[in-house]
């Protein structure tokens, strides 16, 4: 039977496979153990596993969140088109429909508001 929750003392952590083993020049920076534990705690669809990294070290050398963090400049680029295309083919014609629409009511209101948060 499986429990929702495990001791990590219960838990027991390999080393790193060896296809995926870090560089001899690197090892100095770099240690990890794994343990899966997704079938630990009843897992069907989803690998669940704990990484040990002791003090001082890092797990994984060639894992970055550059993506993530906006520093690319295709992803930048695509961000700045986007909020352009958004701003002229979208909020540009809405405020005029509005604006023809309401007339007065609309430009006091605009006048209150800021357009962007």
């Amino acid at each position: 039977m499986t429990k929702p929750v495990v001791n990590i003392a219960d838990i027991e952590f390999q080393p790193r496979a060896a296809s995926v083993a870090v560089p001899a020049t690197s090892s100095e920076r770099f240690e990890a153990k794994f343990a899966r534990i997704g079938s630990l705690v009843g897992a069907k669809q989803l690998g669940y596993n704990i990484t040990a990294v002791p003090p001082g070290k890092r797990a994984f050398p060639r894992h970055s969140h550059r993506v993530n963090e906006g520093q690319q400049p295709w992803l930048l680029a695509t961000l700045v088109g986007a909020v352009v295309l958004i701003h002229y083919v979208v909020i540009r014609r809405e405020e005029q429909y509005l604006e023809q629409r309401f007339r007065a009511e609309y430009l006091d209101y605009m006048a209150s508001v800021r357009r962007w948060l």
